[in-house]
């Protein structure tokens, strides 16, 4: 279960990578706010930093065990990104997308973290 969810994660950053660096006003319907030229500049970054992790969690999901390596990043970020989300969510005007942001960070982190568990129980993820 953890390779499948490190799989399908891996999709979908590096979509949002790709999208954060060809199109970085698309922030704005995350944040709810404009993005003035070092903003553009941040936004870009975040995509690459974004494209790369994607990239990464792709490359590694057919190692062997690659997930001992993988795994704390992986948590982390997921965790992280859906934590700073809740503020944005419950400050926005239109909050439906930065709720499926923070709810998919954290259910991705959650499915990850219980095929872990099942992992280290003998169970097969």
């Amino acid at each position: 279960m953890a390779a499948i969810v490190l799989t399908l994660a891996a999709l979908g950053e590096i979509a949002v990578g790709i999208v954060m660096l060809t199109l970085p006003q698309a922030v704005t319907l995350l944040i709810e706010a404009t993005l003035e030229p070092r903003g553009l500049l941040i936004a870009r970054m975040l995509g690459c930093a974004v494209l790369a992790l994607g990239l990464t969690w792709w490359l590694g999901r057919r190692e062997v065990d690659p997930l001992p390596r993988l795994a704390p990043g992986f948590f982390v970020y997921n965790v992280g990104i859906g934590v700073l989300f809740i503020p944005v969510a419950l400050g926005a005007s239109r909050p439906l997308i930065p709720w499926l942001v923070c709810l998919a960070h954290l259910g991705i982190a959650a499915a990850f973290a219980i095929g872990r568990v099942k992992t280290f129980s003998g169970r097969p993820s």
